[in-house]
């Protein structure tokens, strides 16, 4: 096959980094100085620079993934603090642990991802009466913001004789 213009294994690996972090195919053409058609020949032609953008793609969700479990975790970093000696004239580094608390933002987005049935915004609940009549809990809910009182001086027990 025939090699398209301008195409090498350097522009392989830019094409490919630019993919990594995010770029879409039309960003990363105006980068390369190539034209958006070039760059989807150049993905169609050559089997190795399809795989290099799928692979970076790849591991640019990895690193997410990783980035959003340890948000969501917390975790201890290493950080460096910077003085200024007056006496000496220095500058002064001190090396130490830091914890960066978890996150709420990451923690509900990790748990909304992983098991969006049980940690979903909005459950409807739907109540069948005895006379075959269906209220959702929203339903229910309004009635009561209009006339509290439906549910004043009834308890538990009053409701369980009411069944029977």
């Amino acid at each position: 096959m025939a090699r398209a213009s301008g195409y090498t294994p350097l522009m392989q690996k830019v094409i490919s980094n630019l993919s990594g972090r995010g770029l879409k195919q039309t960003e990363i053409a105006e980068l390369c100085g190539i034209s958006a058609s070039t760059l989807k020949l150049w993905v169609k032609a050559y089997p190795d620079l399809r795989r290099a953008i799928r692979d970076s793609k790849c591991v640019t969700e990895e690193l997410g993934e990783s980035a959003l479990i340890r948000s969501a975790l917390g975790q201890w970093i290493d950080d460096v603090k910077v003085f200024y000696d007056n006496k000496t004239g220095e500058v002064v580094t001190h090396k130490y642990k830091k914890y960066i608390a978890p996150n709420q933002k990451s923690i509900e987005f990790l748990l909304k991802n992983l098991n969006p049935e049980r940690w979903k915004d909005i459950h409807e609940v739907t109540l069948e009466n005895k006379d075959g009549t269906v209220d959702s809990l929203r339903e229910a809910q309004k009635v009561l913001s209009m006339d509290p009182t439906l549910l004043a001086g009834t308890d538990d027990r009053e409701l369980d004789s009411k069944d029977t």
